[in-house]
Formats: C-alpha cells, sequence, structure tokens
C-alpha cells in the first residue's frame, strides 16, 4: 500500500492525487454506481487525464490505487477539486499535484 499511485492509472496520466484520511467527512452528495452498485467512500481519489484529451476525470481507487469507479467530464483540476470537495468535505486541501503533471 503505498500513498503515492504510479504515474498511470488505467492508462490515464495522473495529475493530482489525494488521501481520505480521518479529518475528510464523506457525505455522499455526489452518487457514483458501478456494475450497479452505489460505490461510496474511497480511500484514495486521483485526478486523471488519457492521453491527447481535453477532458479530466477522478479516478475513485482503494488502498493499492485499483481504480474501482471514475467519474468524468472535469475541464480542469480545479473543477475536479470542486466536485469532489461536494461529497468529501475537508478534501480540497489534501490534494498534491503529481510530480510529472
Amino acid at each position: 500500500m503505498s500513498d503515492v499511485p504510479s504515474a498511470i492509472l488505467d492508462s490515464a496520466k495522473v495529475l493530482a492525487f489525494a488521501i481520505v484520511d480521518e479529518s475528510v467527512t464523506y457525505i455522499n452528495h455526489k452518487t457514483l454506481y458501478v456494475d450497479g452498485e452505489l460505490l461510496g467512500v474511497v480511500p484514495k481519489l486521483a485526478i486523471c487525464q488519457n492521453e491527447g484529451e481535453i477532458e479530466l476525470m477522478v479516478f475513485h481507487c482503494d488502498n493499492d490505487w485499483n481504480v474501482l469507479g471514475v467519474t468524468a467530464e472535469h475541464w480542469s483540476i480545479g473543477e475536479a477539486i470542486e466536485y469532489t470537495e461536494r461529497a468529501y468535505k475537508g478534501l480540497s486541501e489534501k490534494w498534491v499535484k503529481f510530480k510529472n503533471a
């Protein structure tokens, strides 16, 4: 288990990442369904971008940075951070820009 993801997750470049710790409150404002099931809170998130695309995605990951679900249609890192803050209060200041982003 690493606190830093690899540079690429599911073929997408990692731009920023955050760890959901005890100071973050999950309020379930946004719902993400995977295979018909509500995903709920995850311990790690990453803002990623596919090569050649403008759109950013938020990857919802387990402790080992395995991608469990994805939200898309974010047009900036700031917008992606605002989106996640709606469900994870206190996460905004936890985002770390990835070293190669």
